[in-house]
């Protein structure tokens, strides 16, 4: 005789669930914040760079993520179905992860050599002026941080809503996301690279 199979449950994260280390997390990471904003306020420059280091560390992790998961649904593959939530919870922090960059921006002149230069002083940065602006360096960000944003968050949309409707729908559309986010994945991986990384020293765009 068979034993009766119980339907999976939608996952719904429950902070209560977490018990006391929920807390405690919430009270760390303010305190973090809070000595990182006493830090900016000493050596503004130094603060700079090191939540720029900091992003950059979580931002790869959760973009890692996203990357493996956008090729199971692309190949279609089976092995990966055990870890594949893992690695959805991980990837859907790409928005925050990215939302994170603000403060870097706003101490921007003081860890990209390039923002604080006036047009005429370097001739060789005036030739990229193009692509090396406030607004156009702002608004690459804005467009990483959208493409990436709505591939992880509609992945795992999709992925916890077949754990309800059980639609194959959602396997076809998952599928067709993963085919369209690899595309965008690297694009916006690359020229990020660039901007943040690449772009602290303008000579070497």
């Amino acid at each position: 005789m068979s034993s009766p199979t119980t339907e999976a449950k939608p996952e719904v994260f429950n902070s209560a669930d977490a018990g006391i280390w929920f807390g405690v997390f919430v009270v760390l990471g303010l305190v973090g914040l809070g000595a990182s904003a006493i830090g900016a306020i000493f050596n503004v420059q130094q603060f700079g760079f090191s939540w720029l280091v900091a992003c950059m560390y979580f931002f790869t992790l959760t973009s890692g993520a996203l990357f493996w998961v956008l090729v199971h649904h692309a190949t279609d593959a089976e092995w990966s179905v055990l870890v594949r939530r893992v690695l959805e919870n991980e990837a859907v922090l790409v928005p925050v992860t990215l939302l994170f960059m603000i403060p870097a921006f706003l101490c921007a002149k003081h860890i990209w050599t390039w923002w604080g230069i006036p047009v005429g002083v370097e001739s060789a940065l005036d030739e990229k002026r193009w692509y090396l602006s406030h607004g156009f360096f702002l608004l690459r960000f804005a467009i990483y941080f959208v493409g990436l944003s709505v591939v992880a968050l509609a992945l795992r949309g999709n992925s916890v809503g077949q754990d309800t409707d059980g639609s194959p729908r959602r396997t076809l559309a998952m599928r067709k996301l993963g085919i369209a986010g690899i595309p965008i994945f690297a694009f916006s991986l690359t020229f990020a690279a660039c901007d943040w990384l690449m772009g602290l020293d303008w000579r070497w765009l």
